[in-house]
C-alpha cells in the first residue's frame, strides 16, 4: 500500500520495523531519507545533497560519529600499545613502582596456609587458638573428646543433642502406638481414636443419607432424620444398624394408627347397595348406574385428554385467536399460521422488518468516480486535492482511493466538506490515474 500524505503516529512507538534494505542507494533522494546499505553494511541518511553513514561499523562493534572522531584524532604510535596505553600515560607510569615508593608486596613466599600478611608488610604464621587466644582451630567429630583446643563440629553437637534430648530411660520409636507398646498421640495431645477400645464416641444427625459424609468414621453413629434410621460406617459403605419401621404410606413403611383408625370407622357405616336405573337420587340404597348423560357429560368421547381428537378446516387467511372462540374455529387458526411459518423458513431468505427496511433505504447509496473527472484546473487541484461530489446526503462515508493503473489501494488524507462532497489529497491530478470510491 503506498501513503500519499505524512503518517502522524501521535508519539506512538514504531515497534518490530524493518528500514528498507539496498545493496545502492535509492534514486532521487530527499533530505532525511534513510537506508540500510547491505554492501557497505551501515544505516545512511540523505542530508545536504550527498549520502552520509548515520553509524560506523568497524570489527563487528558499532560506532557513532562521535567515536569516529576520537579515533581519528588518535596517532599511529598510539595506537600500537596494548590496552589503548599512550605514549604519554606510558611516561607517567614508568618508574612508580620503585622499591623506593612506599609500601610494596614483599617477595612472595612458598603457598602456605597457615600465614598471613601483617598491616607492616611482612609475614606472619597464624597463632593456634586457645581457651585464651585467638587463632586457627582444628574440628573433632567425636562425641567424647576431651580436648581444649580443638572444637566440635555441627555432627557431634547434634549426636550429643539427640542422646540428652529424652527421660531416662527411654522406649524404642517403634513400640509408640505398637501392640504391647504404648499409644501414641495427636497434633491435639490425644490418644487416636484407633488407638482406643471399640466403642462410640458420637452421634451425627443428617438431612437425609444422601447428606452423608462421603467416608465415613468407625465409632459414630449417623441418623437419616428424614427416614429416622441410623447407619454405621462399615469401612466402604453406611449400614443400617437395624431395620427400623418408619412412618409413611409405602410397601416399606407403617401407617399412621390414627390414619387407620378413620379408615376403619368408615368401613364400618352402611353404603349404597342394591340400586339399579337411570335417574337415581342422592342417598338411594341398592346398586347404582349411572350414566354420563346424567350428569350433562352426553357429548364429552370417553377418551384420555391425550387421545382426543378435534376436528377443524384449516382457515384460508392468517387471523389473531379470540378469547372464547370455538376450539375448532382456533385450530383452524393455528394450522394456518403453522403452515404459514413453515413456508417462511423453508424459502431459505434473511427476512427484514418494515422499519429496518426504512432505515435502510435511508442509509443506501454508492457513488464511484475517478480523478479524469479533475483536471489541473479544478478546485485545489495545483496543491493536490481534489473534491468529489457525491450527493450522498450523509456525512457518514467511506472513501477509499485506488491505483488504476496497479489496483492497489492508496492510503491518503480525506476531508469531509458536506453531506454531499469530501476532498481527496493527490499527488498529481493526471487523468485515469486515481479511482476514488465513496459508500455512505
Amino acid at each position: 500500500m503506498q501513503f500519499l500524505s505524512p503518517i502522524d503516529l501521535s508519539k506512538n512507538e514504531l515497534q518490530n520495523a524493518r528500514i528498507q534494505n539496498l545493496a545502492t542507494a535509492p534514486t532521487s533522494p530527499v533530505d532525511g531519507q534513510m537506508y540500510y546499505d547491505t554492501t557497505l553494511k551501515t544505516l545512511r541518511v540523505y542530508a545536504s545533497g550527498i549520502w552520509k553513514d548515520a553509524l560506523y561499523s568497524y570489527g563487528g562493534q558499532t560506532l557513532t560519529a562521535d567515536d569516529r572522531a576520537k579515533l581519528n584524532a588518535a596517532s599511529l604510535t598510539e595506537f600500537g600499545y596494548l590496552n589503548g596505553v599512550t605514549s604519554a600515560i606510558q611516561t607517567q607510569l614508568n618508574g612508580k613502582a620503585s622499591t623506593s615508593h612506599g609500601y610494596h608486596v614483599p617477595t612472595p613466599q612458598t603457598a602456605d596456609t597457615s600465614k598471613f600478611l601483617r598491616n607492616d608488610n611482612t609475614w606472619q604464621s597464624l597463632p593456634a587458638a586457645s581457651t585464651s587466644e585467638t587463632g586457627i582451630v582444628q574440628l573433632n567429630d567425636n562425641i567424647n573428646s576431651t580436648s581444649a583446643t580443638q572444637a566440635a563440629t555441627a555432627n557431634a553437637v547434634k549426636k550429643a543433642y539427640d542422646k540428652a534430648n529424652h527421660s531416662h530411660p527411654y522406649l524404642a520409636a517403634s513400640l509408640k502406638g505398637a501392640k504391647n507398646g504404648v499409644a501414641s498421640l495427636d497434633e491435639n495431645g490425644l490418644v487416636p481414636s484407633s488407638q482406643l477400645p471399640s466403642y462410640v464416641d458420637d452421634v451425627l444427625e443428617y438431612d437425609k443419607l444422601a447428606s452423608f459424609p462421603k467416608t465415613g468414621e468407625s465409632g459414630k453413629i449417623y441418623v437419616a432424620q428424614d427416614s429416622n434410621k441410623t447407619y454405621r460406617w462399615s469401612g466402604t459403605a453406611y449400614v443400617e444398624i437395624s431395620a427400623s419401621l418408619a412412618l409413611g404410606e409405602t410397601s416399606s413403611t407403617a401407617y399412621r394408627g390414627d390414619y387407620g383408625k378413620i379408615a376403619y370407622d368408615h368401613s364400618q357405616k352402611a353404603h349404597v347397595t342394591g340400586v339399579k336405573g337411570d335417574s337415581e337420587t342422592a342417598y338411594r340404597t341398592g346398586n347404582v348406574n349411572i350414566t354420563k348423560a346424567n350428569v350433562g357429560l352426553g357429548n364429552v368421547p370417553n377418551v384420555a385428554t391425550n387421545d382426543q381428537t378435534p376436528t377443524y378446516t384449516t382457515a384460508s387467511a392468517n387471523a389473531n385467536l379470540t378469547s372464547g372462540e370455538k376450539l375448532s374455529v382456533a385450530m383452524s387458526k393455528i394450522a394456518k399460521a403453522i403452515s404459514s411459518l413453515i413456508s417462511h423458513l423453508a424459502d431459505g431468505t434473511r427476512h427484514i422488518t418494515a422499519a429496518e427496511r426504512t432505515v435502510w433505504n435511508a442509509k443506501s447509496g454508492k457513488f464511484t468516480g475517478t480523478n479524469e473527472n479533475y483536471s489541473t484546473s479544478d478546485d485545489n487541484a495545483s496543491s493536490g486535492w481534489v473534491t468529489v461530489a457525491h450527493g450522498l446526503n450523509t456525512e457518514d462515508v467511506v472513501v477509499s482511493v485506488w491505483d488504476a493503473n496497479d489496483k492497489n489501494m492508496i492510503a491518503t488524507d480525506v476531508s469531509i466538506v458536506d453531506a454531499n462532497a469530501v476532498m481527496v489529497w493527490l499527488p498529481k491530478a493526471d487523468a485515469g490515474t486515481y479511482k476514488i470510491t465513496v459508500i455512505g
